[in-house]
């Protein structure tokens, strides 16, 4: 007795069995055919069927049913009121009924055939719920004067509800939501296969391109030395280098008009008030140097002039008028004409200076290369960085990790210990 206590509760040893992978749902299929829920799912449908079959005749009988002798009594206007409900009831279970439709297996695998009286049996059950709600006031309206054929439509509901419940919990029995995982496991394998090829493609092109742009932007770097170290940048810099001479010099000559000027301004202020060119005065005090170089006549010298026969009456000391007297000499000489003279000259090398710079197309060539390479650049960390990417998808690809998560999954569900022979 003891022994065979032990037998019945000693756990028993898995099977052990080597599967290609390859095959593993054809192998999983046919262990599916063998569990004992293929049988329990004939029984169910033949449940459903004839509780349909009860359930359309106790349907009929209520709706034929005359009211009892015993409520002979009872107002017609009640009466008709409970037959409007019963009339209802009938309606929302005879609907209720037409859902009730056997499912065949046909060419339907188990897994597949399992999962669609699962949903089945699921849409059964909320129709239950939905039609309980509906029915709810009419069910009882209709127990006053049909209380026995309403009471076994009712019982014949609740052995469907009760059958639909026992579905549920034989499902969990049979692990059928495991074998479900097992093949959701081993779909993710052939994805994960997949994808893994076409990321192993992607990054093998993806490599290829990597060189293709490396190498381009090797040689747009060495085009761009050569454009940096050519003649015509050398030429450039030598222009440049001469404007800027060019620029210091006609600025010194500038200097010294201003400074000229300058001296003379407070004479030329007082002189401003009596003179017949005051307009010509007003933009020497303003700006000296454009106004110097604007007046090509060099009228200035007329208005100094008239400046100098004013003298005595400006009144300025000795010393001021000397000064005056001494810078108003100098214009009388040819000295304005040489400084207006030499800054116009130098002008005139600076435009035509200005005209080669302008000419030399180096730094726009220099700038265009600069452009190449960084738009090679962006490319080749843009490929690198997509690299990565697929470095890092390819790391959290685990096809073991699943094949030990499908081994797990058939030793719950069957106990059986598999090994793959090899893959696909």
């Amino acid at each position: 007795m003891l022994n065979f206590l032990k037998k019945i509760f000693q756990k028993q040893e898995p099977e052990v069995e080597k599967v290609k992978l390859s095959e593993l749902l054809s192998w999983l299929e046919q262990k599916t055919d063998k569990l004992e829920f293929n049988n329990y799912l004939k029984h169910y449908f033949t449940r459903i069927s004839k509780l349909k079959e009860e359930l359309i005749g106790k349907i009929e009988q209520l709706s034929k049913s005359e009211v009892s002798k015993e409520y002979k009594n009872t107002e017609e206007r009640v009466k008709n009121i409970v037959k409007g409900h019963r009339d209802q009831y009938v309606k929302e279970i005879s609907r209720f009924t037409e859902s009730l439709v056997s499912l065949e297996k046909k060419d339907l695998r188990s897994l597949e055939y399992y999962q669609k009286t699962a949903d089945f049996n699921k849409e059964i059950n909320q129709k239950i719920e939905s039609t309980a709600k509906r029915t709810a006031k009419s069910y009882q309206a209709t127990q006053h004067l049909f209380f026995k054929d309403v009471e076994e439509v009712f019982k014949s509901m609740g052995e469907i509800n009760l059958l639909v419940k026992e579905f549920e919990n034989k499902v969990k029995e049979a692990k059928i939501e495991g074998i479900k995982k097992v093949k959701d496991h081993f779909k993710q394998i052939e994805q994960d296969k997949e994808k893994k090829k076409n990321i192993v493609k992607e990054v093998e092109e993806t490599n290829e391109t990597v060189v293709k742009l490396k190498k381009e932007l090797e040689g747009k770097k060495k085009e761009q030395k050569e454009l940096e170290n050519s003649k015509e940048k050398e030429n450039y810099l030598k222009l440049k280098s001469e404007e800027k001479e060019l620029k210091e010099k006609v600025n010194n000559q500038e200097q010294i008009v201003f400074s000229y000027f300058s001296k003379l301004s407070k004479a030329l202020r007082k002189y401003e008030r009596v003179a017949l060119d005051s307009k010509l005065i007003s933009k020497y005090l303003d700006n000296s140097v454009k106004t110097f170089i604007d007046d090509k006549e060099l009228k200035i010298k007329e208005i100094l002039q008239g400046l100098k026969k004013s003298l005595d009456s400006l009144n300025f000391d000795d010393k001021q008028k000397k000064n005056v007297l001494e810078l108003i000499e100098k214009s009388e000489t040819d000295y304005l004409n040489s400084l207006i003279k030499v800054i116009e000259e130098l002008n005139q090398e600076e435009e035509k200076l200005v005209e080669k710079i302008n000419n030399n197309t180096i730094i726009e060539k220099i700038e265009n290369k600069s452009k190449e390479v960084k738009q090679l650049q962006n490319q080749v960390e843009l490929k690198e960085s997509e690299l990565v990417k697929f470095s890092s998808t390819l790391e959290n690809i685990n096809i073991e990790n699943i094949k030990e998560k499908i081994k797990t999954g058939i030793k719950e569900v069957f106990n059986i210990e598999i090994t793959f022979s090899s893959s696909f």
